[in-house]
């Protein structure tokens, strides 16, 4: 007996074979099918789909033996997947390779045996379609075509099986996810809306219609997203938009879902502040982050909105707001009074004061000072949330505005041993800005420097020519930033704890309020720092050109 060779693919024909995923599965009336009509075909009592494992041969279906399986070693079938063509045994006992095989020496005492190898998609044999008698015998030209389509046949037949289970597996993974996700989105405590990419709603979550008052058959499809928001939200948006992209950012007649989707359509997911309309007419405030909705191959097939109402938050916020405007207003007016009261004895008004008195003056005057730069703070920050601060943008000569700004604060510089320097400066441009509130940037940002710089030293401002911008820069020579705390320089009562800090106060809302009226000029400001050398900040505001 004749062993048959181990391929050099061995391990990939395997794996070719585990893939079809019908090793040690039950007999199926699609596969019994085969080995019928290949035995009928070629007049034969027994009829196999012999799969060869690593160290066996195993039926998928059989006709005429009653045994499911047999070693490797004795399959004439593992000699059929050597070829790609039918392999015909007419009298096993002549075969050198078989006839003292116990297949043919024993039970079933095989004397005859053709074998038409089950190639798999990718090339390898992975079995055979196989007849056999206890007889000697011959094919006819027939039967062997027969024989090899029925095979042709049979790997296709597992190709289809093997694509019905992948079927089955995705349909039940879909099935899965899509349980997940209707589970997702109706236990959500967020509003979560979906839309195609012209803005009409495709998907409207329980929390969509608890907040808005719509059942989700009355929006899907049928109603566009825009619709749930307020107007004159709208056409600010489209204001702001036009402002900050210009003409060619596509704007000039955007349309109504544009102006919520402008980024999200770039990629960006965007999170604002928005007003929505109930079906009742309600208004309510709400938090909405839309996102792109891509597909596999990158393209936007619509958006997502998730809305947080905050409407609860916004009313404790007003009356907050409201709160500290009255509180603020009802301490300004008394503090401008004391001051103005103790600004006069400190000057001598009343003659020279005896030297502790002058002291304990000159202190309570310093201190009603902080105490007014704190409520002034505080009401303007109150204006900026509230939208209430008017910020307008007339034509102006930037350098002379900060020469007047460095006149009415070198005052505050001497009080540290500081003095403000203009280095360099840019020719007299127009800019385009609010004088009153560049100003009081500027001031911030020159008390800062004061204060946070070596006594004695200095303040270097510089006006730098940028395109169709001015730069400012207010550069002082301290102890530097700390890197715990840069970022949240910008942020509301933002204070490093730091032993400068401490000494000097503030309320740390300077630069938040800076931050906020540079925006709303169409700038930007920042800053550079390195520790133990000092501190820049800058900010920008738009030149005619940029017009």
């Amino acid at each position: 007996m004749i062993v048959a060779p181990i391929g050099q693919n061995e391990a990939k024909r395997l794996e070719a074979l585990r893939r079809y995923e019908v090793l040690d599965t039950l007999n199926t009336p699609e596969f019994d099918d085969f080995t019928r009509l290949a035995s009928e075909a070629c007049g034969v009592p027994i009829a196999l789909i012999s799969l060869i494992d690593a160290d066996r041969q195993w039926f998928k279906s059989k006709v005429g033996i009653d045994a499911n399986e047999t070693p490797r070693d004795i399959s004439f079938c593992a000699h059929a997947i050597q070829g790609l063509t039918l392999l015909e045994v007419p009298d096993a006992l002549k075969d050198k390779r078989f006839f003292d095989n116990p297949l043919v020496t024993g039970g079933p005492e095989i004397r005859f045996y053709a074998g038409e190898p089950l190639i798999s998609s990718d090339g390898f044999g992975i079995g055979t379609l196989c007849v056999a008698d206890r007889q000697p015998r011959t094919l006819t030209v027939a039967q062997r075509d027969t024989l090899k389509v029925l095979g042709r046949l049979l790997v296709q037949q597992l190709e289809l099986h093997l694509a019905m289970r992948r079927e089955q597996s995705l349909n039940l993974e879909l099935t899965h996810q899509i349980l997940f996700r209707n589970t997702l989105l109706a236990s959500a405590g967020m509003a979560i809306i979906s839309t195609d990419k012209v803005g009409v709603i495709t998907s409207f979550n329980p929390a969509a219609e608890r907040l808005l008052g719509y059942c989700a058959d009355e929006v899907i499809g049928q109603l566009e997203f825009a619709r749930l928001h307020d107007t004159a939200e709208l056409e600010a948006r489209a204001h702001e938009l036009q402002l900050e992209f210009g003409v060619d950012a596509g704007l000039e007649s955007p349309s109504v879902f544009s102006l919520i989707v402008h980024k999200a359509r770039f990629g960006i997911a965007e999170t604002r502040e928005w007003l929505f309309y109930s079906k009742y007419g309600t208004k309510i405030s709400v938090e909405l982050t839309m996102s792109p909705i891509l597909d596999e191959s990158g393209t936007l097939t619509g958006f997502l909105g998730l809305a947080l109402d905050i409407s609860s938050r916004k009313l404790l916020e007003n009356t907050k707001a409201e709160f500290i405007s009255t509180v603020s207003h009802e301490l300004r007016t008394p503090l401008t009074s004391i001051r103005a009261s103790l600004g006069l004895l400190d000057c001598g008004i009343l003659g020279v004061l005896p030297p502790k008195a002058a002291e304990l003056v000159k202190i309570a005057n310093r201190n009603s000072t902080r105490l007014i730069t704190i409520v002034n703070d505080i009401l303007d920050m109150d204006k900026l949330l509230s939208g209430k601060m008017a910020v307008k943008t007339d034509w102006l000569d930037l350098v002379t505005l900060i020469e007047q700004t460095l006149e009415a604060n070198a005052g505050y510089a001497q009080t540290y041993n500081v003095v403000f320097v203009l280095t360099n400066h840019a020719l007299h441009r127009n800019v385009l800005g609010d004088a009153n509130r560049l100003m009081q940037v500027m001031a911030n940002l020159l008390s800062n420097a004061a204060k946070f710089s070596h006594e004695g030293g200095l303040v270097d401002i510089r006006i730098l020519q940028q395109e169709n911008a001015i730069r400012v820069e207010v550069q002082d020579y301290g102890d530097g930033i700390p890197p715990e705390f840069q970022s949240k320089i910008f942020g509301k009562f933002a204070q490093a704890d730091t032993a400068t800090t401490r000494r000097h106060g503030g309320t740390g809302l300077g630069l938040n309020i800076s931050h906020k009226l540079i925006e709303k000029m169409h700038g930007k400001i920042g800053f550079t720092t390195v520790i133990g050398q000092g501190t820049t900040f800058w900010f920008t505001v738009p030149t005619i050109e940029s017009q």
